[in-house]
């Protein structure tokens, strides 16, 4: 995981931040911990996509308050105000932190990842619940970039909204 976020952020001119930690029983990934929610969600293996919610573990407790603190600083960073608060506080309430994370993500200075496998239904509600928060609506876009769905080639003039990237990694860490 850590090498394709050290990609991404190779790539990318948008601050990069991870939004959940894998949750693994053995090696296997199980879930996502929600760094917003802060509990872990563990899927059916069966690829229905059906979840319970769990407690942290200890260690997970711990690497989750890592990961938040990294979160709510790559927030603030991008916000006056936030930054303030943050720096007065070192914290930030759970409002503050969810609509920070949707300006940022609208103004593009911040790169959420999510953590999914659709082949498992790993994460995906996760990551269209972030879709419907941190995205624009189309009222707020005004008019489609897609002018002919039939021709992806001819696009209007607009801002950036969505990438979409897929990097898979064989048990060597080396992408296939």
């Amino acid at each position: 995981l850590e090498a394709v976020i050290e990609r991404l952020r190779r790539a990318s001119r948008r601050r990069v931040i991870v939004m959940q930690l894998p949750v693994k029983e053995e090696e296997e990934v199980v879930g996502v911990a929600s760094l917003l929610d802060q509990v872990a969600h563990r899927y059916a293996l069966d690829g229905t996509g059906k979840r319970s919610t769990e407690p942290l573990s200890g260690d997970m407790q711990v690497a989750m308050a890592a990961a938040r603190e990294r979160l709510m600083e790559t927030v603030a960073l991008t916000d006056d105000d936030l930054l303030e608060y943050y720096l007065e506080h070192l914290d930030l309430t759970a409002e503050q932190l969810e609509r920070g994370l949707a300006n940022a993500v609208r103004r593009c200075d911040i790169l959420p990842v999510y953590l999914t496998s659709a082949a498992r239904q790993i994460g995906v509600d996760e990551l269209l619940n972030a879709v419907v928060h941190c995205l624009p609506s189309s009222s707020e876009r005004g008019a489609p970039l897609l002018t002919e769905f039939d021709d992806v080639t001819d696009f209007q003039e607009g801002e950036f909204v969505a990438q979409l990237i897929s990097s898979r990694l064989d048990m060597d860490n080396e992408t296939y």
